[in-house]
Formats: C-alpha cells, structure tokens, sequence
C-alpha cells in the first residue's frame, strides 16, 4: 500500500474520473507555499 501525506491548500474542486479499463482517477489542484521564486515575484 502506498502513502503520499501532500500540505497546502486545494484551489479548485477535485474531479473524479473512471477511465475506459473502470480504473479511478483523482485529479486535485493544490497550492503550496514555495520557498523558491525569483526577486520581486510574490511567493504563492
């Protein structure tokens, strides 16, 4: 079994879709603080 524990915010309702083999695919929009970004940028 797999775990993945991501931290931010989601931006966008998350969509759920079944493809053609009846497999579950979540997509999920999610922002997270960055501590990299170029100068005079604001950080999301």
């Amino acid at each position: 079994m797999n775990h993945v524990a991501l931290t931010g915010k989601i931006s966008q309702d998350i969509e759920l879709h079944t493809t053609g083999n009846d497999n579950s695919v979540t997509t999920i929009h999610l922002a997270v603080q960055s501590d990299y970004y170029k100068a005079g940028e604001e950080p999301t």
